[in-house]
């Protein structure tokens, strides 16, 4: 019994002793999306919930309702495999009622009574996703009765940098990415690309039927994303954003 309560403190002393070595330092989560203006986390009363990149590289998520999923309160319907409509419900509201927001920018679709659809939108350039649940039309409108999600995606960083990507998954599932971006003190440039193919699965065939009778959903994304960004003064900047 000695040897083991010799062996526990041991272990205590060095794992302090590495901890002050090498503390752990966690940068703070700012939230933009709650009041139109950057906050910390710990200064809003709403109901707020984040999905950082470092989870979503951990998780491995492969797309966003895969992420939103995670999250209490959160429900998503899709229609088939990769690429088919998907929609995401808060609190058991309408999808309509969930306002979408990438960069800030709104993405629902304004002819469309189903909400915004997360089918088309890739997650590799996701950096944080933002959940507030609850009703937002006091800040952003009748379309955020239900709750906002605000998709922020990876900032350009000071010099050049390069990321590649290559996955490949089940139904013949292919993904390259590729991000390339260059920034100095007066501007930035980033460009995005990102290719996904996949076989897919049927979506009709029911239980007990032959699925070889029925065609495969076969999907194809290729997405480009470029933004600009020039910093006039310590208080102006341009920012252009496109995206095919």
């Amino acid at each position: 019994m000695s040897k083991n309560i010799q062996l526990s403190i041991l272990a205590i002393t060095l794992a302090n002793s590495l901890y002050a070595a090498n503390p752990i330092t966690l940068e703070p989560i700012t939230i933009v999306s709650a009041t139109k203006s950057k906050h910390s986390i710990k200064d809003l009363t709403s109901n707020i919930n984040i999905i950082t990149r470092e989870e979503i590289e951990e998780k491995n998520f492969t797309s966003i309702t895969e992420a939103l999923n995670t999250l209490p309160g959160i429900s998503f319907r899709s229609n088939g495999s990769l690429g088919s409509t998907s929609s995401v419900s808060i609190r058991g509201y309408s999808s309509k009622d969930v306002l979408v927001l990438i960069d800030g920018i709104k993405y629902n679709d304004a002819t469309s009574t189903a909400g915004a659809d997360f089918g088309n939108i890739l997650i590799s350039d996701v950096e944080q996703i933002e959940v507030i649940k609850g009703a937002q039309s006091g800040i952003w409108g009748a379309d955020a009765t239900a709750g906002v999600i605000n998709i922020i995606t990876k900032k350009a960083k000071k010099g050049f940098h390069t990321t590649i990507n290559t996955e490949f998954g089940s139904f013949n599932t292919k993904k390259y990415s590729g991000i390339f971006s260059y920034k100095t003190n007066d501007y930035y440039i980033k460009l995005n690309a990102q290719r996904l193919t996949t076989d897919g699965f049927t979506s009709y065939a029911k239980r007990g039927i032959d699925i070889d009778s029925y065609e495969d959903d076969k999907y194809k994304n290729t997405t480009l994303a470029l933004d600009f960004g020039y910093k006039i003064n310590d208080t102006n900047s341009i920012e252009l954003k496109h995206k095919n």
